[in-house]
């Protein structure tokens, strides 16, 4: 399976992963034309997507969302409760819809989505199984829960939101009401809450856990050079992990171990402004 990270953090999100011919997108909070570089940049071809999956309506998911789903007759996969007008002022193609804790398949894909814990009606994370390669996606959520922690530790990939140092929430600029909603069950996990729960998770039997992304830093609540910090003082497994920088587009590792192989660079950084 090949995939890369097109942009995560608090400013736009989105993954991209292919297996097989079939292609997906989770989410998309870049504009189309930034999309389309950075999937051109890491050999992904945007007319060759099937399907966008979306986890919720903040603007850093769907900002991208529809204008992507139009130009390339994309449908996107939401929730049932989300309603085409909350998609896109001039619409999608199509939206599929989907509920939480329902498995669906098409061709050697399968997905389940699950309920997150976020400010943002029907929110979801997901748990893929593409030709045997499991892997979940786990951002925006205030708590972690069992069923979290049940498809995490049945992944070989695991994508981990690390979306702010408690230290620097609480002597940031935010008003108080904005540093409780980040810090309330319905907001974000942080830093230490990512390590705990990677730390539950490896050490528990039978994970397959291969690595896991770090991912969805805050513009302003948090750096690289935190995450490090603040998650390698509480974690204690052995499953490897590595920080992806707000706004930045990274290889997945096969990609990376492809391109080291050919000696080319193995990743590449944009702007930090305006996706």
């Amino acid at each position: 399976m090949r995939y890369a990270i097109l942009s995560s953090g608090s400013c736009a999100n989105s993954y991209i992963f292919e297996e097989k011919g079939l292609t997906i997108v989770i989410d998309n909070g870049l504009s189309c034309r930034t999309f389309e570089e950075r999937c051109v940049a890491f050999g992904f071809h945007p007319g060759k997507i099937d399907f966008i999956f979306l986890t919720h309506l903040h603007t850093d998911h769907l900002k991208g969302v529809e204008l992507l789903s139009r130009k390339y007759r994309i449908p996107v996969v939401a929730h049932r409760n989300h309603g085409n007008e909350e998609l896109g002022k001039k619409g999608i193609f199509r939206k599929l819809d989907i509920e939480e804790d329902r498995e669906y398949e098409f061709r050697h894909l399968k997905f389940t989505p699950f309920r997150s814990s976020h400010d943002s009606p029907h929110s979801l994370g997901f748990h893929f199984n593409m030709e045997g390669f499991p892997f979940t996606i786990i951002t925006d959520t205030g708590k972690v829960t069992d069923r979290m922690f049940q498809f995490a530790r049945q992944s070989r990939l695991l994508f981990l939101e690390a979306n702010y140092s408690p230290v620097m929430l609480a002597e940031g600029p935010y008003p108080a009401h904005l540093k409780r909603r980040i810090a309330s069950s319905r907001g974000h996990l942080s830093n230490e809450d990512a390590a705990r729960f990677m730390t539950e998770i490896t050490l528990s039997g039978e994970c397959l856990l291969e690595h896991i992304h770090l991912c969805h830093l805050s513009r302003n609540n948090n750096t690289v050079d935190r995450v490090r910090d603040e998650v390698a003082q509480l974690y204690k497994g052995k499953v490897p992990w590595s920080i992806c920088p707000r706004g930045e587009a990274v290889m997945g590792l096969e990609m990376q171990k492809e391109k080291e192989y050919a000696g080319a660079v193995v990743s590449r950084s944009y702007d930090q402004g305006e996706p």
